[in-house]
């Protein structure tokens, strides 16, 4: 193989990694990204909340008085809303801790 060849595979490579998801994990793990990311959000705390309680409504709605999905979405639904509305507490707050 020549020399652009290899070039041209190794280029190619790279360019088609997902870096959409490997730079993030690499941010993640190095802490860059939890500390600016953290500190920039910090104001939106109340959108997250309404956001999250919103979802969750619409999620137990769909789940139990229009019975949609298969029995285990209705497990996760009722299995996630109070651990989010204990993570909530506990980031308000309003858990002891």
């Amino acid at each position: 193989m020549s020399e652009s060849t290899i070039r041209s595979v190794v280029g190619s490579g790279l360019a088609a990694l997902p870096w959409c998801c490997i730079a993030p994990a690499a941010f993640a793990l190095s802490g860059v990204a939890s500390a600016g990311v953290g500190t920039a959000l910090e104001s939106a705390t109340p959108l997250f909340l309404i956001a999250s309680v919103a979802f969750l409504a619409r999620g137990l709605y769909l789940a139990q008085v229009e019975r949609r999905g298969p029995w285990w979405v209705r497990a996760v639904v009722w299995v996630s809303a109070p651990l989010v509305g204990a993570l909530w507490a506990f980031r308000l707050g309003w858990w002891p801790g």
